[in-house]
């Protein structure tokens, strides 16, 4: 067989693969069928991986999108690394759906890791998982890291307790870091300390050609985050029209979050003429998430372009009824444009996660939109990204209408679109999709045959046994994160992951 090279992901670049001629066999088999031999391979072939600086990324991604607790010892291992790097990639790379256990191992790396780039990551992890309290967030203003600083300072005023972190804002306009000065100078302006001086300062910043977009678009989260009101003659400012599309859109959405107005802003500016479609659609995102949205979406439906047919497809959203189907299908279908499908990706995830039943309106429209894809199998692109979530939200909801379209798609004769459904199935939660990728370990397509063995390994079903085997066989034809994840389901489906993951955590050093 042609080796093609093909680049399909599951967010964090698992799948990204070659396809390769190799021959799987398929058997009844139990976990007891798992040979010695294969546990041992498996068992040394990660702690390989451990050892080498360059493959710790690649084997972190893999072991994450597993989503599996038992390895939590060997994370704690990892943390506690002599090595700085291995601790720095494992506090960026680990679970990020931590439990306590892990939680307290990024806890001990902020309170004393020896390396403040580490105990920096930490706390980002720890406000990501909001797993920090107030006393705690007070005690890392006393870091010795101006950068570790500022982020517990923020933190802290996000919860009101603004009032303790004043020291330690002032102390801060002295850092030598221009950009932690301006932090630290929109935080004060949102307590009031010293107001007008901060105001002309940041009025400095913002007029100065030479601040960076990145500053400009940091400032404005920060204004979203800390809810600083005071802060809206800024974000204004900021919407201009001589500004890069991203920090005006970051400026209408910090608007949204803080001015009283922000929905008639809104409108007006998605409205004005000469802007393109993806400012206008993006404003039109900012504002559906409004509370008053409702009042301002009949002038819009009457409009005969890509913001008119959102304004509709976010009038019949809020009604909930059967229409909603076909205003989704002018959308994705009619219309087409990548813009469109990134938008209703989003606002699926969103519903499927609220309400399953306003979800089941987004299917047949999808499904057809996965049918019409033109996709390269050998070049990702964006257009692969959106798709594969789309795969991915149909098999999450799970109605026998998803089931059903995703099926026939794996028996369709799209090679790349069967390609990249059988690839975005690993992503998802609902076993269920054991039946739809079974079929797929006797394919003719080796990528086809992994994706496949991969699932089903996810949900523990041991007909994956006999792939997964092979594909340890065949290591020297596969890449690093197809057989990280081979060799660790191998140890799920034999019963020796917990002793595999004692002899990995004793491995590190």
């Amino acid at each position: 067989m042609t080796r093609i090279k093909t680049n399909f992901t599951n967010g964090s670049k698992i799948f990204s693969l070659l396809l390769l001629s190799i021959h799987f066999f398929s058997t009844s088999i139990s976990a007891a069928d798992v040979p010695d031999a294969a546990v041992a391979k498996a068992r040394n072939s990660l702690r390989d991986a451990l050892a080498d600086d360059k493959q710790l990324g690649v084997l972190l991604l893999g072991l994450r999108s597993t989503r599996d607790k038992e390895l939590n010892p060997l994370y704690i291992a990892l943390l506690n690394s002599s090595d700085r790097q291995t601790r720095l990639t494992t506090t960026a790379l680990i679970r990020r759906d931590a439990d306590e256990q892990l939680t307290e191992a990024l806890r001990t790396r902020l309170k004393s890791d020896p390396s403040m780039d580490v105990r920096s990551e930490a706390l980002v992890q720890l406000l990501q998982q909001n797993a920090l309290t107030t006393k705690q967030l007070v005690d890392a203003l006393n870091i010795e890291d101006d950068g570790i600083r500022m982020l517990a300072a923020r933190a802290l005023a996000q919860r009101g307790k603004g009032d303790q972190t004043v020291a330690t804002l002032q102390a801060l306009l002295r850092s030598r870091d221009p950009e932690t000065v301006a932090q630290a100078r929109m935080s004060l302006f949102g307590l009031g300390v010293d107001a007008e001086t901060q105001k002309e300062e940041l009025r400095k910043i913002l007029l100065d050609p030479k601040t960076s977009e990145d500053l400009l678009l940091r400032l404005l989260d920060q204004i979203r985050r800390e809810q600083i009101k005071s802060a809206v003659e800024v974000a204004r400012f900021l919407t201009r029209p001589d500004r890069l599309e991203p920090v005006r859109v970051q400026a209408y959405m910090a608007l949204a979050d803080i001015a009283p107005d922000a929905s008639k802003r809104l409108l007006s500016a998605a409205t004005a003429p000469k802007e393109s479609d993806l400012f206008r659609v993006n404003l039109m995102r900012i504002l559906a998430e409004q509370p008053d949205v409702k009042y301002f979406l009949d002038d819009v439906t009457q409009r005969d372009d890509l913001l008119g047919a959102v304004a509709r497809f976010e009038e019949a959203r809020l009604r909930g009824e059967p229409d909603m189907e076909e205003t989704l299908r002018v959308l994705l279908v009619d219309l087409g444009h990548p813009i469109l499908l990134e938008y209703t990706v989003n606002r699926m995830r969103d519903d499927v996660q609220k309400d399953a039943k306003k979800a089941r309106w987004y299917v047949k429209p999808m499904l057809e939109t996965l049918r019409r894809a033109n996709l390269s199998e050998d070049v990702m692109t964006p257009q692969h990204d959106r798709l594969a979530a789309v795969v991915e939200l149909l098999a999450n909801l799970g109605t026998p209408e998803a089931m059903a379209g995703l099926k026939e798609i794996l028996n369709g004769r799209d090679d790349a679109l069967r390609k990249l459904t059988a690839g975005a199935l690993y992503r998802g939660t609902n076993p269920k999709v054991c039946d739809l990728v079974s079929p797929l370990r006797e394919s003719p397509f080796t990528d086809l045959r992994i994706y496949a063995a991969l699932t089903l390994a996810r949900h523990r079903r041991p007909e994956a046994i006999p792939p997964l085997l092979d594909i340890q066989a065949h290591a020297e034809t596969h890449r690093k994160d197809v057989l990280i994840l081979a060799d660790w389901y191998l140890l799920k489906l034999a019963g020796q992951s917990k002793p595999a993951v004692e002899f990995l955590a004793k491995s590190v050093r």
